[in-house]
């Protein structure tokens, strides 16, 4: 009778060996996908501004180059 928290150890542990390996899974699917691991909470704004400083930093590297304009 002392051992019937351990009936539930099974099936508690499925659950968090699943959940675990869903994350995991969409951490290395989206690493795989876009070369980097995705940023939490980041909304259409935050990816404009990202491919905004991209652009910019890619322009100014251009200009600054001894094979410039």
């Amino acid at each position: 009778m002392n051992f019937r928290w351990a009936e539930a150890m099974l099936p508690l542990g499925i659950i968090a060996g699943m959940l675990s390996l869903m994350g995991t899974s969409q951490y290395f699917i989206h690493k795989a996908a876009y070369g980097r691991p995705k940023h939490v909470r980041n909304d259409r704004f935050d990816v404009s501004m990202e491919r905004r400083d991209k652009r910019l930093l890619e322009q100014a590297a251009a200009l600054h180059s001894p094979m410039g304009n």
